[in-house]
């Protein structure tokens, strides 16, 4: 490909929330309702689309320090993802502690995670 056909934008300019998102229902978290939720952890992306939430993805090692520095930057909710799925129970239960600590609106725990161990964050965490 020559470079005159390449598109040298930034990436970021090229994700829109389609408009269709208005006619779905959302989910209600407290007085706020969500449509669309962002899936991120770059900064420039969190500061420059337009949703209702963003999700942290974080694919290396957990830990609340980022959630923190998202849900401080960030003025819309932020979802913040605790692992599970083939993490250690009490690592999972300490980060979603973390993450409300943090402020974050839920956590999002990933499979397969037994039912024990979300009923068990369920028992000791309060927050969606």
């Amino acid at each position: 490909m020559s470079l005159e056909n390449q598109d040298f934008l930034l990436t970021a300019n090229k994700f829109e929330i389609p408009e269709s998102i208005q006619d779905c229902p959302g989910i209600q978290f407290g007085k706020k309702r969500v449509k669309s939720i962002l899936l991120s952890t770059d900064l420039a992306h969190i500061q420059n689309i337009v949703s209702d939430a963003i999700m942290t993805i974080n694919p290396f090692e957990k830990a609340n320090k980022l959630d923190r520095v998202i849900i401080e930057f960030s003025n819309i909710p932020v979802f913040c993802d605790v692992g599970g799925g083939l993490l250690r129970e009490e690592k999972t239960i300490r980060l979603s502690e973390g993450a409300f600590e943090a402020g974050a609106a839920g956590v999002v725990i990933t499979r397969p995670t037994s039912p024990e161990i979300i009923f068990k964050i369920r028992r000791e965490i309060s927050g969606p």
